[in-house]
This record gives C-alpha cells, sequence and structure tokens, in this order.
C-alpha cells in the first residue's frame, strides 16, 4: 500500500498496486477452509434462481476478487505501456529536474478515438479496483474475511487505491495543462456517469440487505462511486480562483481535493462501523442484523461509535460529511452546462439513500431490531472496544477538515440556502429511518 501511495512512476505503482492485489486476496480468503459458516456470506442453505447457492464461501469470494481485479489489471497495464512509450517518461509529477509524462504528445500521436481508447484501457484498474458499474459485484461478497481485515480493506487499502490513482492520473493530467482536450473529456464524462451511477446502486444496495458487513460493502461501493464522478467533474469545472487550491509545491484541482476529503472522513467512518459489526457478530454468533435498545444500552459505547460514524458520513449537518457533500454540490452545478442535470440527480438520490440505510444500521442493530441472543458480555474485550471508539471520535472531530485543510469555497457552499435545505431533509430521512426501519427499504 505504501509503494501504491508514494509513487511518482507508474510502474512502480504498479507493482505496490500488483502486491495490493494480490494480499487482498489472501485477506479475503484467510478463512481458506471453509469450515465455518460465520465467515460466509449470503444465507448458508438457502437457493436463487436456477437452483445456485444463496451463499459465497470465503475461497470463493478470495477468487472472485483477484479475478475481476485482474480483468482489469491487463488493460491497465498495457496503457502503462504505451504512456512510457508515446511520453516518453512515466512519472507522473516532475521532481527533481526529472522530466514528467509528456502528455500532449500522447494525445496528439493518438488522436481523439486512440486517447479515449488508451484512457479507458488504464482506468480498467480503478474501475476494477474500486468496483464501479458494472465491476461492482465481486465488493459485495468480499466480507468473508476477519473484521478487522474488512475494516482495513474498505476504509484504506485495496478498494480506495483506485480511485486515489485516479486522482493522481488528474493531477498529471491538469498540471500538463490537457485535461481539457477532448479524448481526456470524453474519458471523464463517462467516468463521472460510471462513479454516480455507482454511488447509487450501491446505496440501494444497503438499504435492501440485511447482512451487517454486506450492508456496509453497499455503503463502500457508493462511497467510491462519490469519489470517482465527483473527481472525474475537474474538466468541466469553469475556470476560476477557486478552480485550483495550492498545496505546497503541487496544484490540486478543487474536485480532487473535496474527494480526497471525503476519502479521509469515509475511511474513519467505515473503519469505526466495521470494527462495531464485528463485536456485534461476535456477540450475538450471527452476520445478520439483530439488536434492541437493550442491546443498546448493553453496548454503550458501540452504539455511540456507530452513531458518530453514521452522522460523520451521511451528510448531516454541521458534521464533516455535510461540509464536503455541500462542496460536492458546488461542483457538480458549477458543472451542469456540461455534464448536464443527469450528474446532479444521480448525485442527489444516492445522497438521500445513502443517510437512510446509516440510520437503518443503527436502528435495527441498537434500537428496533430483533431481539438478539447476547453470547459475551461487552465489556469483556476491551482492545475490541477501544479500536472502534477512536475512530469513532476521529470520525466526529473530522468536522476540522473542511475548515482548516480545504478553501473558503467549501465552508460557502455549506452556507447556500438549498444546501441547507438538503441536510434538513437528511436529517429527517435519518430520524425516519431510525424510528421505521423496516420502511426504508
Amino acid at each position: 500500500m505504501l509503494l501504491t501511495v508514494y509513487a511518482n512512476d507508474l510502474l512502480f505503482m504498479f507493482i505496490g498496486w500488483e502486491g495490493l492485489g494480490f494480499s487482498s486476496w489472501a485477506l479475503i480468503g484467510h478463512w481458506y477452509k471453509d469450515d465455518d459458516e460465520l465467515s460466509y456470506v449470503g444465507r448458508f442453505g438457502e437457493k436463487l434462481i436456477l437452483d445456485k447457492p444463496a451463499w459465497t464461501t470465503p475461497s470463493y469470494a478470495a477468487y472472485r476478487a483477484i479475478a475481476t481485479i485482474r480483468f482489469g489489471d491487463m488493460p491497465m497495464l498495457g496503457a502503462i505501456a504505451a504512456i512510457g512509450i508515446l511520453g516518453g517518461s512515466l512519472i507522473l509529477t516532475p521532481v527533481s529536474g526529472v522530466s514528467a509524462i509528456n502528455w500532449s504528445h500522447v494525445i496528439s500521436t493518438l488522436g481523439i478515438g486512440g486517447t479515449v481508447a488508451l484512457l479507458l484501457a488504464f482506468m480498467f484498474g480503478p474501475y476494477t479496483k474500486s468496483a464501479q458499474v458494472p465491476f461492482n459485484d465481486w465488493l459485495l461478497t468480499a466480507m468473508t474475511g476477519p473484521t478487522s481485515v474488512s475494516a482495513l480493506l474498505h476504509s484504506a487499502t485495496m478498494v480506495a487505491a483506485g480511485v486515489y490513482i485516479f486522482m493522481r492520473l488528474t493531477e498529471s493530467l491538469y498540471a500538463a495543462g490537457v485535461i481539457t482536450y477532448p479524448g481526456v473529456e470524453i474519458m471523464y464524462l463517462v467516468t463521472v456517469y460510471v462513479g454516480l451511477l455507482t454511488a447509487l446502486l450501491g446505496a440501494l444496495f444497503a438499504m435492501m440487505i440485511d447482512e451487517r458487513k454486506v450492508i456496509l460493502a453497499g455503503s463502500t461501493m457508493s462511497s467510491l462511486g462519490f469519489m470517482m464522478g465527483v473527481t472525474a467533474l475537474t474538466p468541466f469545472i469553469p475556470q476560476s480562483p477557486f478552480a485550483t487550491i495550492n498545496i505546497g509545491q503541487y496544484v490540486v484541482p478543487l474536485a480532487v481535493l473535496v474527494a480526497f476529503s471525503y476519502l479521509i472522513v469515509h475511511a474513519l467512518s467505515k473503519a469505526t462501523l466495521f470494527l462495531v459489526s464485528g463485536h456485534l457478530i461476535h456477540v450475538t454468533h450471527t452476520r445478520f442484523n439483530m439488536g434492541n435498545l437493550e442491546l443498546g444500552r448493553r453496548m454503550k459505547l458501540a452504539f455511540y461509535a456507530t452513531l458518530a460514524a453514521a452522522i460523520s458520513l451521511g451528510g448531516v449537518p454541521p458534521l464533516a460529511g455535510y461540509w464536503i457533500h455541500a462542496a460536492m454540490d458546488e461542483v457538480a452545478t458549477e458543472t451542469i452546462s456540461v455534464v448536464g442535470y443527469g450528474a446532479y440527480i444521480l448525485m442527489l438520490l444516492a445522497s438521500l439513500a445513502y443517510v437512510a440505510f446509516l440510520a437503518r444500521f443503527t436502528s435495527l442493530n441498537f434500537i428496533k431490531g430483533e431481539v438478539p441472543h447476547v453470547h459475551e458480555e461487552h465489556g469483556k474485550y476491551p482492545l475490541m472496544v477501544a479500536a472502534y471508539v477512536i475512530t469513532g471520535t476521529a470520525a466526529l472531530a473530522a468536522l476540522a477538515i473542511p475548515f482548516v485543510l480545504t478553501p473558503n469555497i467549501i465552508i460557502e457552499a455549506g452556507k447556500d440556502p438549498v444546501v441547507i435545505a438538503i441536510g434538513i431533509v437528511l436529517w429527517v430521512i435519518f430520524v425516519v429511518a431510525l424510528i421505521r426501519p423496516r420502511l426504508v427499504i
């Protein structure tokens, strides 16, 4: 993961990328003997259409993950080779006198069609790694490893790597002054709608599923779609003093900074929710939603951490998610004249569904769910509890991000009357879903 993040060379980045994929395959398939139903995904013993099993074993979930990702890695490797040959370099950002990729030469040599083909081939890697439609199915069954693995996988490593590399690519294209070239814009327009459609479908999946970790997998899919779609809006933002932000020697496009800020809040919140989910599975000995207010009283710290993560990530005011969603709304509004209203509508619908399933998850496990059969005392595992209390509190503290690390435009976006109205609607949906979680399906 560190090699993937730190590499400024596409080849070194790809080496880390492949190691990351292999490690994730091994972690997803940790319980490779498939001898414990509690490590499965789905309802063991039930059948689907055409007599297909309604469950997935750890070994098969790991296979699905690595097979899907390898499907995207091959065209990505070919694209990297082509970039190196035509661009004269694989360096994304010039440092210490080393020349970066000559994107202008790449694009002029290939033309519009060739540029679209090259960039889409490269993006097959991020599309599959970050579970974008139609490569999303593997993510929903990648829940078979230990819950600490799921927390790491979904908050900070494998699935977020695709979005991160797309952000790096965007910065490189922007710095080279080719982000608005026709072939580049076509690929970015495709990615806008791929990302935001993924955001909506992931949120809808999470609303209809009753398995704890799979709900959170749908949430991750949705969040990655937000990040991908917002980053892809970069070429379509009108040039203004707020279109870019200077951070040290780097010039960061606004859309990239907004998406990266969301990545930080998502990582803290999602790690919290997965760790709480693991504790709930351990206590109730079931992978499915189960828990009432009595369990909430017994597991006060777990209840607190879940609520903290849900309201931080859900976009309700005045927590960090609200300000970042406001900035996302501002970016989408600025680009309507180019990308149309479809992107804004998809983003809005996904946001409404997202806050609903977060409240539903909270309610069905701590307020209005089935009466659980508790097998362990809550205070028996202080280290387990401490982990999610720390990350949940950090998610609340992420409120500082819009005020410290990001430009004034994000704060101004949160003061817009329309955005405030949307925030109030999100609070209403959250409260209603807490009270009647089974109606929000």
